[in-house]
């Protein structure tokens, strides 16, 4: 038999209520498989953490690694690209594989032999032009 109206809602209602009751019945206790769940859930999250920390750092090694003029940048770009959920990512990882242009590594040799102690050609040629202007020879 069929109820309609507020019968039916009434009856519809009370029955919710009694599911309600004993779901919360429930025997509520931590068991093993729990644990065991729960010790799965943190070793992935931990691989998942290390494979994002080591993908964030790829970009920046490779271009240490082959001493990249710009190497602090492709690693700050590798992170970003890791931020932005991986969009920008591989535009840092080819930016790593990417050989600079020929006036990069000009410049990028110039301050190696400064950096080494050797003048370059321009601090050379002003000290031996001021220095035979004073008429005075360095030994």
């Amino acid at each position: 038999m069929k109820r309609t109206g507020w019968a039916g809602l009434l009856s519809v209602g009370l029955s919710a209520t009694a599911a309600a009751a004993d779901a919360s019945s429930m025997d509520v206790t931590f068991g093993v498989l729990d644990a065991v769940t729960f010790m799965v859930f943190a070793v992935l999250i931990f691989v998942g953490v290390a494979i994002v920390a080591s993908l964030g750092q790829l970009p920046g090694r490779l271009a240490r690694k082959w001493e990249h003029p710009y190497a602090a940048a492709v690693s700050v770009a590798g992170w970003i690209g890791i931020a932005t959920g991986g969009l920008l990512w591989p535009l840092a990882l080819i930016w790593a594989f990417a050989a600079p242009s020929r006036t990069s590594s000009s410049i990028n040799e110039r301050q190696k032999t400064r950096d080494a102690g050797e003048p370059d050609s321009m601090a050379l040629a002003a000290s031996t032009a001021g220095g035979s202007a004073g008429g005075k020879s360095r030994p």
